[in-house]
């Protein structure tokens, strides 16, 4: 049995799941989301040192700005896909490119640099979390960004990133993201998660919604994907 918790940051979402005593941050928000965070552990009187596991669904600055506080107050270990925890290790992030029309004739990509912090577990295509005491497993989600990465429970929820976005402001109607390194893949990732059984997708960027939504988003547009 797990509980989940939607830590608002903005206009950004970090999540707190807990499996028996033992609990995982995804993702932490932009610079200074770190006193958000905290702040919300000890509404829950959940010690920090309780997090055993931040797991970061790719290098971008809304998702990492914390990480540096978060390690050092938690003393948790840091998972993230190799490609983009070797950038950050080097004070990188991954080039954000921009599928929006409107916005990619104003900002052609964005690229950060940042100050730099390690990466303990680092990922490749899949990882099992059993070691770690969580009965979930990571995937490689790519298409946002090279090295995005989704956290899957055995209870159907998936922690997705910006993998597929649900957030009017951003994206209106779509469910496409509006950054996306390799559109072709993003539709990819989408029929991953579905072949996956997952029932509960947990976006970085809006509100929790079913799978079915996706699944419908891709029939309506009649995409076929590669197996």
């Amino acid at each position: 049995m797990i509980s989940i918790h939607r830590i608002k940051l903005g206009y950004v979402n970090s999540y707190l799941i807990k499996e028996n005593s033992n609990y995982i941050l995804v993702d932490t928000g932009m610079l200074k989301s770190h006193k958000k965070i905290i702040n919300f552990l000890r509404k829950l009187s959940i010690e920090p040192k309780n997090i055993k596991l931040i797991v970061i669904t790719h290098g971008h600055i809304d998702h990492i700005g914390s990480v540096k506080e978060m390690k050092e107050i938690t003393g948790a270990e840091v998972l993230m896909h190799e490609t983009e925890a070797n950038m950050v290790e080097k004070g990188n992030t991954p080039e954000a490119v921009l599928t929006n029309k409107l916005l990619k004739m104003i900002f052609p990509s964005i690229k950060r640099e940042i100050a730099p912090f390690s990466v303990e577990i680092k990922v490749s295509n899949e990882l099992s979390l059993s070691d770690y005491g969580f009965d979930a497993k990571i995937i490689h989600t790519p298409g946002h960004t090279d090295g995005s990465i989704s956290l899957i429970f055995k209870q159907k929820h998936a922690f997705i990133g910006d993998i597929v976005m649900k957030f009017p402001l951003l994206s209106g109607k779509s469910y496409f993201p509006i950054v996306a390194n390799e559109k072709e893949k993003i539709y990819e990732s989408w029929k991953k998660l579905i072949d996956e059984g997952v029932e509960w997708l947990y976006p970085s960027h809006g509100k929790i919604f079913s799978i079915k939504e996706i699944e419908r988003e891709m029939k309506k547009k009649k995409i076929v994907t590669r197996d």
